[in-house]
């Protein structure tokens, strides 16, 4: 589910996060947003519930697919890093003796 008011102090009440039990929650919000949203609380809220958050400040677009057998949901950032940002990845090098 998308949060209501980008998980403003009084968007989501434990009732209504009880009642709802998203698997998936996501926040829509802007970085650095100078309202503060989403407010930590709010997000410790849905991680109690057992739902899997998802930030568009951090996450970026966040891809969700549904299927029959269910949804699914994925970062845009994290799936599409930048290769510049990608730790570097070491390479064993092997020497076979001749």
């Amino acid at each position: 589910m998308v949060v209501p008011h980008h998980g403003s102090r009084t968007s989501s009440t434990p009732p209504f996060i009880a009642t709802v039990h998203p698997r998936i929650a996501i926040f829509t919000v802007g970085y650095r947003n100078r309202f503060g949203h989403p407010k930590q609380e709010i997000v410790q809220r849905y991680v109690q519930a057992g739902s899997r958050t998802y930030r568009s400040d951090r996450d970026g677009a966040v891809i969700v697919d549904v299927m029959a057998s269910g949804l699914a949901a994925q970062s845009w950032r994290a799936e599409y890093r930048r290769y510049w940002l990608e730790p570097p990845r070491e390479t064993p090098i092997n020497f076979e003796a001749e």
